[in-house]
């Protein structure tokens, strides 16, 4: 089997999750054999190619005919989705400070207007989306 002490994923984008671990609630159909720790966790083996799952596997048990990047049971979870982002009106606090409401805001965002230069938002809008990468989101709406 051709494998990797860490997490190097190959050009070709067809590669093995090996030895992951995932929610039980997020597989429909588990390989025949594998059932859910006491975490209720799976053992698995995951087929990703060009970036989807193309396949489920007991651990162990891919082809090793594929690359495999050892997971040595870290967990695999599914990216976030954010639903209602703001990324103009972010990282404005403690220039502003809203009080909570729908109102307040607004209001006190907009006192902060005077001070959204291109170069402000772009540099607030891009931390905003560093932020949302490094704790797993996917995709921004």
């Amino acid at each position: 089997m051709q494998a990797e002490p860490h997490l190097i994923f190959p050009a070709d984008g067809r590669y093995v999750l090996a030895g992951s671990r995932v929610p039980a609630e997020l597989v429909l159909s588990p390989p025949a054999g594998v059932s859910a720790d006491d975490e209720g966790l799976l053992r698995l083996d995951v087929l990703i190619d060009q970036g989807r799952i193309a396949g489920l596997f007991q651990a162990g048990m891919a082809p090793e005919t594929i690359k495999h990047v050892l997971l040595d049971g870290r967990n695999l979870w599914p990216a976030l989705i954010d639903m209602h982002t703001h990324l103009d009106c972010g990282q404005v606090i403690p220039r502003v400070r809203p009080d909570g409401t729908l109102h307040g805001g607004f209001s006190r965002t907009a006192i902060d207007w005077e001070r959204w230069t291109d170069e402000d938002m772009a540099l607030r809008m891009e931390f905003g989306l560093q932020c949302a990468y490094v704790h797993g989101v996917s995709a921004i709406r």
